[in-house]
């Protein structure tokens, strides 16, 4: 399980208390599971911006973001010490994408025989700007957590708004909202398998006529881990998995 200490660094890291608070408060894990991998990464920004030619007959020109920052945990984990990255954008481009601050942090650990198993990731982003305020933005923080016992995200904004009309703090997730004549904005964009979950606060796709197209994903959060059972202290391990394969016909002893 995440430990309290571990998750109320985070939100001093962050200032995400509010959401990461209420991920990490759903009680203890079992004591018959261990986690044996883990898997953690955030990323504030990524994807494709395609501005319209200046001059008549020129080509469009394509800017790629790679994601921007981004922390990933190592297979070991960080142990008690989050990994964390600060950026100040620098790389705006103006009516278009502006952006301010970005942090990203992850943490996680292995269990042992002192420490419950598990992950978590967090995202914040502070002033976003879209289309020259098309979207609004002046705080967005996504987080994630996954241990034995669960996977669990969310996703807040701070005074969001999106054509002029003001989003809720936390929306559902997979929440859409289409903006009439440029595109589709969505919101807290959850992907879940069954050891792993994904979070974007936001997705954009914007295609604006003889203007600029906008493909975005904004404050990305991923957490994942592999759990064993445990059997008299022990991971369990089925029996197919340790099998050797039988290869070639047995030999007739009579």
């Amino acid at each position: 399980m995440l430990g309290n200490r571990r998750i109320r660094t985070a939100i001093a890291i962050t200032g995400a208390a509010g959401l990461l608070l209420t991920l990490a408060a759903i009680g203890p894990s079992p004591v018959d599971a261990e986690v044996v991998t883990i898997d953690g990464e955030a990323y504030g920004v990524d994807g494709l911006i395609t501005l319209p030619p200046e001059v008549q007959g020129d080509p469009n020109e394509e800017i790629i973001i790679e994601p921007t920052p981004v922390v990933v945990l190592p297979d070991n984990g960080s142990g008690e010490d989050p990994i964390r990255e600060d950026l100040l954008y620098t790389d705006d481009i103006p009516d278009v994408l502006e952006i301010g601050i970005m942090t990203v942090v992850t943490q996680g650990s292995l269990s042992t025989a002192n420490v419950d198993g598990g992950v978590f990731s967090d995202t914040l982003i502070d002033n976003l700007l879209v289309l020259d305020g098309v979207i609004f933005a002046e705080d967005l923080i996504s987080s994630c957590a996954h241990d034995e016992a669960r996977q669990l995200a969310g996703v807040e904004f701070n005074e969001l708004e999106i054509d002029g009309t003001a989003i809720a703090a936390s929306p559902a997730p997979n929440t859409e909202i289409p903006v009439p004549d440029v595109g589709t904005v969505r919101l807290n964009v959850q992907t879940e398998t069954a050891n792993r979950i994904e979070v974007a606060a936001m997705e954009v796709e914007f295609d604006v006529e003889d203007g600029p197209s906008v493909d975005l994903r904004l404050g990305v959060s991923e957490c994942g881990t592999e759990v064993l059972d445990l059997v008299d202290d022990e991971p369990f391990v089925p029996i197919a998995d340790l099998a050797d394969p039988f290869d070639g016909d047995p030999e007739f002893t009579g």
